[in-house]
Parts: structure tokens; C-alpha cells; sequence
């Protein structure tokens, strides 16, 4: 009804204005005429909002309660910047570190709280320990883990983290220099480490080439059960939309493996085309292992590989049959258990290369 009022004057106004124009009635008034009515003031202009620390900081809160991660990410970055305020900066500082520990990008969650806490003294330290502990935990390197809880417990009790503490048993702390735990441990997981070898390299581009892929990152990997470096290379034919990748591994001078995986469907997982996987090198047996997930309706099956006794192994699985059922999620770690480990046959295509590294055994053309 609102639209047929709507049309109906919108026809009579102009069919008014063309009887005017007809009969030689002005419709406008002569320049510098006065039209008898008052001069329509202009709309009033609406004020730009300020962008200050406390709007930015409210609206990346927005986003991450809206589950918007990279935006929240990004807003809170643009806090830090607004303030020169110590503790605000830190405040924005470990939202960031939380929600980067959310995307498993560990380095970027320790860079944003080691940063916090070159700016905080005392109480206020507390949090931005937990921070840490929390990445530590994730990475299972719990001797670093329960050293950050532990400080952060002596700068400020807190049930929730006297309880994760608790909760990891029997722990020795790594012991870091310091009145806390907090600069030894931000200095060995952020310190730079050497580039793996460039016959290595050389090697990785060889077999990518015959794969028809890229090498996506060659680096240090600690992939031993204590914590030793291993050099792993990640090998995709497209991380934007994989179909195949790999991952070339040194396990020891003399035994260089190809874990292949030839198919890779849209609901696989597999880090060696995963961008912003940003792993964490803390120097004191901190544990990262390769991941490959293969997510299927209402479920997922995921792997964690690892080396031991000179060989890529199975060190954790974690599955879910289907959620829509209510099951549970099962994992089994083979560590804990000591073992029998499982071959990453059962996911993927190992190949042994020879001793000197530099031609393979059994590789097929793709």
C-alpha cells in the first residue's frame, strides 16, 4: 500500500511539473530571486569516531566473540599501536597471544606475550607467564610448562592456573635463569637457529620437481623424542587447494625418509601445505610432531609423526567416529605408552632414500 501512496505522488508531481512547463510557468527561480521560502540548512555532519585505543580494542573484542580470529587479530594489533601505556599495550598484546595459540601459530603467540612482558613488572607479569605455559603445554614441552606456571603462581595465585599445574602430575620444572621463568624461556623458543643444509635444500627442490611440486619450507623440526632438531622439509603442490605434498625427512646422517602423500581430498589436513604454521623451537625437549588430519562426516582421524630410533614413526593419534552420536574423541599416545610405535605407511607412502641422500629408493614418478 505504502509503495502505490509512493508512485502515486511521485505521478502527480510530475505530471504537475509538466502542466507548468506548458502554461510557461517558471519552475525554478531567476539567479539571485528570492523564492519566498527559507533556505534549507545544510544536514548536519555526522562526527567522525575516534580511533582510540579503548574503540579499537572494543571492536577485536567483537570480532572474537563473533569467532572472526584473523580480524580480532588484526584489530588488536592496531590497539597496541594506539597506546603508550604499558599496560594497555600488554593487555592488547595477550588477546593476541591467546587467539594466535587458537590457529596453532605458536611463535607468534610467545612473540606477543615475550613482548607483553618486556613492558609489565610484578603482578601483572602473571597472566603473560600462563600465556606461555599454555604454548608450552601445547607443544607437550612440560618441563617449560610447569616453570611458567610456577612464576606466574609466585607474581599472582590463581585457582585456574594452580589447577593446569596440578592437573600435569609429577613435572621437574626446566630450570631458566631469572627471577622468573619467563626471559630464559622467551630467548630459547624466539632465538634464531641455523639454516639447514643447502645439500638438503637441493635435495627437497630434486624430488619436488619430480613431484611436481614446491618446496613450501625446509627447516629445523624437533621431531626426537627429547627434543633433537631434525630437518624436514615441506614439499606442495598447492597450499591454497593441496592434491598431493610430503615431507622430506633427515632422521640421521645416513637415513633420509619421503613421506608421501599422494591424494589429499578437501577435507585432508596436511602442515607441509598449511600456511601460517608457525612452530615453536624451545631448547629444552620441547616435542612438535608432523600432523596430517583427515576430517570425514561429523568425525576426524589425526596423526602426529615423530622420529624415533632413526626412524619417522606414529607418536600420537587422535580420532572421533562421529560427533552427531555423541562419541568421544579417542586418542593413544605411543610415547606414554613406550611403544610398539606405528609406520606413517598408514597414512601415507614411505620411502627410504640411500645412504648418501641424494638419489632415491623406489620413488615413483607422480
Amino acid at each position: 500500500m505504502l509503495r502505490y501512496i509512493a508512485n502515486r505522488c511521485l505521478i502527480h508531481c510530475l505530471c504537475g511539473a509538466l502542466v507548468m512547463m506548458h502554461a510557461g510557468v517558471a519552475t525554478s527561480a531567476p539567479e539571485g530571486a528570492s523564492t519566498g521560502a527559507p533556505a534549507k540548512a545544510a544536514p548536519p555532519s555526522t562526527p567522525a569516531v575516534p580511533v582510540t585505543f579503548e574503540a579499537v580494542f572494543a571492536k577485536a573484542e567483537q570480532e572474537s566473540k563473533a569467532k572472526h580470529v584473523e580480524q580480532s587479530i588484526t584489530l588488536f594489533e592496531q590497539a597496541a599501536t594506539l597506546t603508550q601505556e604499558p599496560i594497555k599495550k600488554a593487555r592488547a598484546l595477550g588477546e593476541i597471544s591467546v587467539l594466535a595459540l587458537s590457529l596453532s601459530r605458536y611463535r607468534g603467540s610467545i612473540k606477543a606475550s615475550c613482548d607483553a612482558l618486556d613492558l609489565v613488572s610484578g603482578a601483572a607479569r602473571g597472566s603473560h607467564l600462563y600465556n606461555l605455559g599454555r604454548v608450552a603445554l601445547a607443544v607437550q614441552d612440560l618441563g617449560s610448562a610447569a616453570a611458567l606456571y610456577q612464576s606466574s603462581l609466585a607474581l599472582r595465585p590463581n585457582a585456574t592456573v594452580a589447577a593446569q599445574l596440578g592437573r600435569m602430575g609429577n613435572v621437574t620444572p626446566t630450570p631458566y635463569p631469572g627471577p622468573d621463568a619467563g626471559k630464559g624461556f622467551c630467548q630459547a623458543a624466539l632465538s634464531p637457529k641455523e639454516s639447514v643444509s643447502p645439500e638438503f635444500v637441493r635435495l627437497a627442490k630434486d624430488i619436488a620437481n619430480q613431484r611436481k611440486e614446491k618446496v613450501t619450507s625446509a627447516d629445523w623440526w624437533p621431531l626426537g623424542l627429547h627434543g633433537e632438531l631434525i630437518p624436514v622439509a615441506m614439499l606442495c603442490d598447492n597450499p591454497a587447494g593441496a592434491n598431493h605434498g610430503a615431507w622430506l625427512i633427515e632422521a640421521d646422517s645416513q637415513h633420509r625418509y619421503l613421506v608421501a602423500f599422494d591424494s589429499l581430498d578437501g577435507r585432508a589436513s596436511l602442515d607441509a601445505c598449511s600456511t601460517g604454521n608457525d612452530r615453536i623451537y624451545v631448547g629444552h625437549g620441547g616435542v612438535v610432531a608432523l600432523s596430517f588430519n583427515q576430517g570425514h562426516r561429523g568425525g576426524y582421524e589425526d596423526y602426529r609423526v615423530g622420529v624415533r630410533k632413526g626412524s619417522p614413526v606414529i607418536i600420537l593419534t587422535e580420532s572421533l567416529d562421529d560427533a552427531r552420536d555423541s562419541d568421544q574423541s579417542k586418542a593413544v599416545d605411543f610415547d606414554k605408552r613406550g611403544g610398539p610405535y606405528k609406520s606413517p605407511q598408514e597414512i601415507g607412502r614411505v620411502i627410504l632414500l640411500d645412504k648418501k641422500g641424494m638419489t632415491q629408493v623406489g620413488l615413483q614418478d607422480h
